[in-house]
């Protein structure tokens, strides 16, 4: 009885998203990169941008009380 070798399935990579494979062009999620960077930034500024509006209103906020205190102070 002889045995004879069966034939070695290969599998081939499918390309993401319908592109070429990521070993053929490295570069073809430059774009998503630089996306990602810019929403980034965007969030950042406007978190700094928000905490600084927030911290104008804090400082308008202890002066109106340090002005009531002194006014109450130096009226008794």
């Amino acid at each position: 009885m002889t045995h004879q070798a069966q034939p070695v399935p290969t599998v081939t990579p499918t390309p993401a998203f319908g592109g070429a494979a990521s070993s053929q062009d490295p570069m073809r999620n430059f774009g998503f990169a630089v996306a990602a960077y810019v929403v980034l930034w965007c969030v950042l500024m406007g978190f700094v941008m928000l905490s600084a509006r927030r911290q104008r209103r804090l400082d308008e906020r202890l002066d109106e009380l340090e002005r009531a205190l002194a006014k109450r102070d130096g009226g008794s």
